[in-house]
């Protein structure tokens, strides 16, 4: 089984996230990690993304201050 794991800016969008999915497409889990400045935001826009077009583990982190959230 293979992961995938993603990092994301604020000023990036859901082509970056398209790209790395083509990237890696037998990966079976994926973590986002998302640094923006509305954080909730921006993992929902995400995570619904996510759901409605990809069938694997999804796992989507906030990354803010030099830390991680969940």
């Amino acid at each position: 089984m293979s992961d995938l794991v993603i990092e994301l800016d604020a000023s990036d969008g859901v082509k970056k996230l398209v790209e790395a999915l083509r990237s890696n497409p037998s990966a079976r889990k994926i973590t986002v990690y998302v640094a923006a400045n509305d954080r909730i935001r921006s993992i929902e826009r995400i995570r619904e993304f996510l759901v409605n077009n990809v069938s694997r583990t999804i796992v989507v982190y906030a990354k803010g201050g030099g830390q991680r959230e969940a």
